[in-house]
């Protein structure tokens, strides 16, 4: 019944694209820009009519041509037609403007990702006025940051798109330091304003990537050098977005007019990397050795078209904690795009990516031997036809398909022992998962209508994608926990019987409008409905979700100052990996008491006690609520720019966000009336005197009550989270030098899921023990993990003569919230750990990395050349990452340090 209402929604939506489409264009994807003209002149005769066309510099057989609509009265003495240009890829343009009878006017206009560019052109006859074109204002859609060709080609990133992300974008916290290539193979988890890692969305040209995994890994692993552009939003979003998390726009390399070929070699070596450490305080991660190699052709393959392709393979070795043993991580992908611009009007587009990761498994710690490693694979491909009318109208169809598959190499399993304090909790078993993903887009755009003194363009479309997952269990193995070193409980999951198999299915329908306001004043608004539709085969409850997203906000421009604010609501979104809430194909463990009676911290079977719980995500303990709905995320910004004419920028925002009805799973068959309060000491800060000792309330579970566990996801009353936030954006671009500044301080405040202080503990949209377990609940609401409360990032490039590049990465970031740890030993159902304080009362020490990349170019044997230096953490600060959380005497001492100093040298040759 709900699909064949998701059926005639999305029906509905395409008929409202068609009668949408002799509306307004203003379609601007994340990766795209805008061009907007205002021609004008003394009198109605020399406007009336006005053509503009744009000439890509990139791809000269590509034209844009529309009619500027109007005249209407523009003053006293002087009359305006305006004309505008959407979706355009970012680049270089040639603008003419040819009015009735006079000659035409041209300039060369760079346009970014998410930048709508307002051209003034004037044709008055009047003495004291002269013709001539100018730029009258750039604006930039959403609250993010955009990176062009160039800056990709300049930055110290290590051609990696999530260290790219990590370093110079101020508002992006992720969870790793990607020192030197640590990160080869597998994505950050990286969180904006209070937003999960969960909710970050990417897209790869017109399709959408599949959402993280359940782990937090995106399935996408290409080489930058793959990439033209990059976009980073998250605030302010158009109606196109879903999310209220990181939105990263990732536009494909295009092909240039000339056939152009490369070949690029870099290294690091263990000679390479600084040995300093501090005392008991090994680097986090520290490179051994890094290799890539890659290469790219590109130019064109046809009279009217162009393709790109390119392929790289990555291998780096490092270790952890400087503990015995090295890792290997291997990344190797191929892309190729095809761009044939069959007429002026039409465009064909068609992307190929394959990749293949090799990298270590995050579920390790559950085996005897950690050494596991996880195999992925991951395609994609689309197609685009993509349509722009001579009065400036734009039509564009797409179609997409995905494929991720993530494979745990495992041999030997073994009862592994973990350590709740220290490794977190116990993983779910080990599987091997596959997840394909079709996608169907529709978008149109129309010219500019005016009406009432004011110009509208109005955009529409539609989005449908049905995803599916299947997952299969590769070994159920028994794991003993520790609890600060105290034996606790032995988990055994239980023999599963099918297949997981999930299902999903969602569509999409927008309706948007940029309402000119006069010269000065931009009213963006906008609404979309979401209908999702997701279930487990054999579960006895799907999910089912309608949501309706209302956007607006306002741009005054008053000279060079812009005064600008907004509003907006977001969803979640559904994902394959919430299904497995009550899947009959997850897992189902039996816990046990651990009678650790020789205190060896090895588990035998005689050492097994009662049982005490049973969890899992499976059919047998987890049911779905039937009334579940997504949560949403309320957002407000207020802000100014300040601008130099187009040489500098100065951006500030106050940003205020609420998150409802978030998720959480409860235990309906061991309430918390099953469970007795009991008073444990605690030593406090001073650990040595009993001035400020003070007693914890633990709940120790009742012994009837074991094995009773039931469990319901569900929308959790009063468990909101907030965001408070202020953010300043400092941009300076010159012929040669572009420059980048950004800070924040804000406060992201929620309750932690699970105890614990990593981004699979700390983070609200993970749907942890909460509700369902009282020593998990924390003592009170804190700083979640992706809070860091002031952050500072400035990043350049510097394009010097005699054929050198430099540029530079530097960052600073408060520590990583947390709170000490107390563990309850004498519980019946065994040890557990209990946060003493709010979550963010402390914090590990602050992070400092300068990144410094120098490049020379020359000429070796006729061909372009380059020889590269690429240094991280180029200062060599040694700070702490981690500390010691435990109540002990070594409370807050360090545990790990940032990586360590890396060089990495590298040559490039044209071909």
């Amino acid at each position: 019944m709900h699909r064949a209402a998701l059926a005639c929604a999305v029906s509905l939506g395409v008929v409202t694209s068609a009668l949408a489409s002799p509306l307004v264009s203003g379609l601007s994807p994340e990766d795209t820009a805008s061009l907007r003209v205002q021609i004008t002149g003394s009198d109605t005769t020399s406007l009336d009519p006005s053509v503009v066309t744009l000439q890509s510099e990139q791809e000269p057989t590509r034209r844009w041509t529309t009619q500027a609509s109007g005249p209407i009265r523009a003053g006293s003495a002087s009359f305006a037609t305006f004309a505008s240009i959407t979706g355009l890829p970012p680049g270089v343009y040639l603008v003419t403007v040819h009015p009735s009878g006079q000659s035409p006017l041209s300039m060369n206009v760079t346009l970014r990702a998410r930048e709508i560019v307002t051209l003034v052109a004037s044709f008055d006859d009047l003495p004291q006025k002269a013709a001539g074109i100018r730029i009258a204002s750039r604006q930039t859609a959403g609250e993010g940051l955009s990176f062009d060709e160039a800056w990709l080609e300049d930055h110290p990133s290590g051609r990696n798109i999530w260290a790219l992300v990590e370093t110079a974008v101020p508002f992006v916290i992720a969870d790793r330091m990607d020192t030197g290539g640590i990160g080869t193979g597998h994505s950050a988890r990286m969180g904006s304003r209070g937003a999960s890692w969960s909710s970050t969305s990417v897209t790869f040209g017109d399709m959408t990537l599949l959402s993280p995994n359940e782990v937090g890994l995106i399935p996408f692993a290409v080489d930058l050098g793959a990439v033209g552009a990059v976009s980073v939003t998250s605030g302010l979003a158009a109606v196109e977005t879903q999310s209220p998390g990181v939105q990263i726009g990732l536009t494909p390399r295009r092909a240039g007019a000339r056939r152009h070929g490369s070949l690029q070699l870099s290294f690091t070596t263990p000679g390479m990397v600084d040995t300093r450490r501090l005392v008991d305080a090994p680097p986090i991660n520290r490179i051994s050795t890094w290799r890539n190699v890659s290469g790219q052709m590109s130019g064109p393959a046809g009279d009217r078209s162009g393709l790109v392709v390119s392929g790289a393979i990555t291998r780096a070795q490092f270790s952890e904690r400087d503990l015995p043993g090295v890792w290997t991580s291997d990344q190797a992908s191929l892309f190729s795009h095809l761009v044939v611009n069959a007429t002026e009007e039409n465009q064909i587009r068609v992307l190929s990516s394959v990749q293949r990761a090799v990298y270590p498994f995050g579920g390790r710690s559950q085996f005897l031997d950690r050494r596991v490693t996880e195999r992925a694979t991951f395609w994609q491909t689309g197609a685009t036809w993509e349509h722009t009318g001579a009065g400036g109208s734009r039509a564009m169809i797409s179609a997409s398909f995905q494929r991720a598959a993530f494979t745990p190499g495992i041999s030997v399993t073994g009862t592994g022992v973990i350590d709740r304090v220290l490794d977190g909790p116990v993983p779910r078993p080990a599987s091997q998962t596959t997840s394909t993903q079709w996608e169907l887009k529709a978008q149109t755009a129309a010219p500019l209508l005016m009406w009432g003194g004011t110009t509208h363009e109005l955009r529409a479309g539609i989005d449908l994608r049905q995803a599916h997952a299947t997952s299969d269990i590769l070994a159920l193995s028994t794991v003993a926990e520790q609890v600060g070193g105290l034996a606790a409980r032995v988990w055994l999951p239980a023999t599963v019987s099918a297949m997981s198999q999930r299902s999903l299915l969602r569509g999409t329908a927008y309706l948007g409008d940029r309402i000119g306001l006069g010269p000065t004043a931009t009213l963006n608004a906008g609404v979309r409905a979401d209908l999702e539709d997701g279930s487990a085969r054999g579960a006895s409850t799907g999910v089912r979700w309608s949501t309706v997203s209302p956007r607006a906000n306002l741009q005054w421009n008053l000279g060079p100052l812009s005064l600008f604010g907004g509003a907006g609501l977001y969803a979640e979104g559904l994902t394959l990996g919430l299904l497995g809430h009550g899947d009959p194909g997850e897992a189902v463990s039996h816990i046990y008491r651990w009678i650790d009676s020789n205190a060896d911290g090895r588990y035998d079977p005689s050492e097994q006690g009662v049982l005490v719980a049973r969890a899992g995500r499976g059919a047998a303990v987890m049911s779905v609520d039937s009334a579940l709905s997504t949560p949403r995320t309320f957002e407000r910004t207020a802000g100014l720019e300040l601008r130099h004419g187009q040489l500098m920028r100065l951006r500030a925002a106050a940003i205020w966000r609420n998150q409802s009805s978030l998720l959480g799973v409860v235990n309906t068959g061991v309430p918390a009336s099953s469970y007795r309060a009991v008073l444990i000491p605690d030593a406090f800060f001073d650990w040595d005197g009993p001035a400020d000792d003070q007693p914890l309330v633990a709940y120790d579970q009742r012994p009837e009550s074991f094995g009773q566990d039931a469990f319901l996801l569900t929308n959790l009353d009063g468990d909101d989270a907030t965001y408070q936030g202020v953010e300043v954006t400092w941009h300076l671009t010159t012929r040669r030098l572009v420059m980048l500044f950004g800070a924040t301080a804000y406060r992201n405040h929620g309750r932690a899921p699970l105890p614990g202080f990593g981004p699979l503990q700390n983070d609200q949209s993970v749907s942890g023990d909460r509700f369902n377990q009282p020593n998990a609940v924390p003592v009170l609401p804190g700083r979640l993990f992706f809070d860091r409360a002031y952050v500072g990032k400035w990043s350049a490039t510097y394009r010097a003569p005699g054929d050198i590049r430099v540029g530079f990465s530097a960052r600073y970031q408060d520590g990583q919230p947390f709170s000490r740890v107390v563990v309850a030993p004498d519980l019946a159902q065994g040890p557990e750990m209990l946060h003493a304080y709010s979550i963010g009362r402390t914090r590990f020490t602050y992070t400092l990395t300068l990144d410094v990349r120098v490049e020379k170019e020359l000429t070796i044997g006729g061909r372009r050349a380059a020889v590269h230096v690429d240094v991280f953490n180029a200062t060599r600060h040694l700070n702490e990452v981690e500390e010691d959380v435990l109540t002990t005497p070594a409370f807050r001492r360090s545990t790990a340090m940032q990586p360590p100093l890396t060089v990495r040298v590298g040559f490039r040759i044209g071909m």
